[in-house]
């Protein structure tokens, strides 16, 4: 489902004459981007949704591959479009239980959806992440994901759900590319349905751009989304701002019930997140200042919050008093003011 929105793009010949590096233009494209989606709503319905077209899409993979594997064999010369789909389907099959896995509908259905262009109603992020490989020969990797996302939240943050949903969206997009370039093999080929012996610059173009797809949903799959999505997360640098020193020490777990919290709040409130983390910093940095905690307090607190030497002027201290504890009701009123 790569559209034409993601024609921001530059195209081949624009971003050579620019002479960026790659980090340079995916900063450049998601600024573009960022400009234009100041407005989102949770409320918009759209059917189809991308979930409904997920099983479609997949059959028609499967039927591909079918086809590719009866010509091996029988014998008949496959292109290397073919060879790819042929080695590769586990990888695209687990490519799609993931998705059916971590995109729950009722997940999808709290995203913020976009109010206008050619994919009103579909997730925001679904077009963040069909930019970020609006170019079929885009490597997937770390570092460029980490530029694109901070240069587009410079202008306009993501909600944390989003940032949780990234990964899903970056697999349906790269399964949209290789679903296009396998349709169009078989238009190409239509009489026989198969790709001939004689492959073509166009079947050969094709090929190149499924073995990036492939590559590139292996490369989705071994990253560490945990860590990245801390890395990203606005949400997550703000309490990390926390006066007691505690909130980077504590596990994963306890962090993501902590931003979880900023979550439910800001829904409560009609608050951004963002906002929700900074007045509990704001917060937790007044009663800091009041009780000025000493070294070796913060030291022997910050693995164990409930131990008899977290007193309560301490507590007040640690954004985590705000987010889960008695402070909460207190953030709540002030951001409902």
């Amino acid at each position: 489902m790569v559209t034409q929105e993601a024609s921001i793009a530059p195209n081949a010949e624009d971003r050579a004459d620019l002479q960026r590096s790659d980090l340079d233009y995916f900063e450049d494209l998601a600024t573009q981007l960022a400009r234009t989606h100041s407005t989102v709503s949770q409320d918009f319905e759209r059917v189809p949704t991308l979930l409904d077209r997920l099983k479609v899409q997949e059959n028609l993979l499967e039927s591909s591959y079918k086809k590719f594997a009866s010509a091996s064999l029988e014998e008949l010369a496959i292109s290397q479009a073919g060879e790819w789909l042929l080695d590769n389907n586990y990888i695209i099959q687990q490519a799609y239980r993931l998705v059916r896995d971590d995109m729950p509908e009722t997940f999808y259905h709290q995203l913020p959806k976009l109010v206008s262009g050619p994919l009103e109603g579909y997730p925001r992020i679904y077009l963040l992440a069909s930019t970020f490989v609006s170019d079929p020969h885009t490597e997937v990797e770390t570092g460029s994901i980490q530029r694109f996302v901070d240069a587009y939240q410079k202008i306009t943050p993501l909600t944390l759900g989003e940032l949780w949903a990234f990964p899903v969206m970056l697999r349906i997009a790269v399964l949209d590319h290789l679903e296009a370039s396998v349709l169009r093999i078989f238009e190409q080929n239509s009489e026989t349905e198969l790709p001939s012996t004689q492959i073509g610059i166009s079947e050969k173009n094709e090929g190149a751009q499924i073995g990036t797809a492939i590559l590139n949903l292996r490369s989705l799959g071994a990253m560490d989304w945990k860590t990245f999505v801390e890395q990203i997360s606005l949400v997550d640098r703000s309490l990390c701002e926390d006066p007691a020193g505690i909130y980077s020490e504590i596990d994963f777990d306890t962090r993501d019930r902590y931003r979880q919290a900023v979550e439910e709040i800001a829904e409560l409130t009609d608050r951004p997140e963002i906002e929700v983390a900074s007045e509990a910093i704001k917060f937790s940095n007044r009663n800091s200042q009041l009780n000025s905690l000493s070294t070796n307090s913060r030291n022997a607190t910050a693995s164990n919050p409930q131990s008899p030497r977290f007193q309560h002027s301490e507590k007040t201290s640690h954004v985590g008093y705000y987010l889960i504890d008695a402070g909460r009701d207190q953030l709540e009123t002030r951001l409902n003011d």
